[in-house]
């Protein structure tokens, strides 16, 4: 009995002494940027000075007694709806025409996933030049979007896409359907593979059309990678910066400035750190409730379907 005891000793202390390097990490570079930030909520401090002075909830209270909060946050949501359903829809759809096992599926999807390895700073700065607007028709001086516009005899719809009231918003999601789709497409497949084929045979002996299998059997299977898609998916798009910053820096009027950037705005360029760290708190906070909601609602679907 003891020498039992003993041993389960052993274990545990070696699984704690494998878990501890992993463990630190976390706490150095997780816990504790965020209970740093959460501390400098609630003071003043630009981002310089020594000193923190304790202010208490004001940064919270000037975040919901002025406008900026209710002009960023509209958009940032706006954003967040219609990249998740675009993306999440998408994915699917390539999902479903690349669950073939043959040489050119294959090569897809390591083709699609190309834009997940690149730096999305570098997407940005990428597409900013192929949406630029046209300084000279003559010499061809525009953004590859407009040139090719130019080429095909359609030049009068050429514009300066990214201040354009309205498209600015939809090129950005354009942007963002291309650089993540492959990633979320990948999820989809793993699930679509691990779908008995006997269920589609059963489907086929009784008759059933494509749709018929797809609304009653690869739908209802899919509901473990529809619940991870859209968690990444809400929590990415409600956190999205380096697309806006790049693109538009917030811009045309305004129409584009999401929280995120009202958070770095805030930080470095007021040099009001203290109230981006209260904007990073919201943030956090929204996403959380966000999250587990759609979670709760979607792990019931799945115990349904189960």
């Amino acid at each position: 009995m003891m020498h039992a005891l003993s041993l389960r000793r052993k274990t545990t202390l070696v699984s704690y002494l494998f878990i501890t390097p992993a463990l630190a990490f976390f706490t150095v570079f997780f816990v504790y940027p965020c209970l740093t930030s959460v501390y400098y909520s609630f003071t003043n401090w630009d981002g310089v000075a020594p000193t923190r002075n304790y202010v208490g909830f004001s940064n919270f209270v000037s975040i919901f007694t002025n406008q900026m909060l209710a002009r960023t946050f509209p958009i940032t949501a706006r954003f967040a709806i219609v990249n998740t359903l675009l993306l999440a829809f998408f994915s699917l759809l390539v999902a479903l025409a690349l669950n073939r096992n043959n040489f050119l599926t294959r090569s897809l999807r390591i083709l699609y996933y190309i834009p997940v390895t690149m730096s999305g700073i570098v997407i940005a700065f990428l597409f900013r030049q192929i949406f630029a607007a046209v300084y000279n028709v003559e010499t061809m001086q525009m953004g590859a979007l407009n040139a090719l516009l130019h080429i095909v005899g359609l030049g009068s719809f050429a514009r300066n896409w990214l201040s354009d009231p309205d498209f600015a918003m939809i090129c950005i999601i354009v942007v963002s359907l291309w650089q993540s789709f492959g990633f979320f497409t990948l999820i989809y497949l793993a699930n679509l593979q691990n779908i008995p084929k006997d269920y589609y045979e059963a489907a086929d002996i009784d008759g059933a059309n494509l749709w018929q299998k797809f609304r009653y059997i690869t739908w209802p299977q899919l509901a473990p990678s529809l619940t991870i898609v859209l968690t990444l998916l809400i929590i990415g798009s409600l956190k999205t910066f380096e697309l806006f910053l790049a693109m538009t820096e917030g811009g045309p009027m305004g129409l584009t400035k999401v929280l995120s950037l009202a958070i770095y705005v805030a930080a470095f360029q007021d040099n009001r750190v203290g109230l981006a760290s209260a904007y990073s708190v919201v943030l956090t906070v929204v996403i959380a409730i966000i999250t587990i909601s759609i979670n709760i609602y979607l792990r019931k679907r799945e115990d349904r379907i189960s």
